[in-house]
């Protein structure tokens, strides 16, 4: 699993969650997650 987090544009933190199949992975292995805010 991977948990992306962020600032919006409002200046909040934001997150969200991605299951991958793999287990292992390092940060630059994961993929881009488009997003508002």
């Amino acid at each position: 699993m991977a948990e992306y987090i962020w600032i919006d544009a409002d200046g909040e933190t934001r997150s969200k969650s991605r299951t991958l199949k793999e287990k292992e992975y390092t940060p630059e292995d994961l993929p881009m997650w488009n997003f508002d805010g």
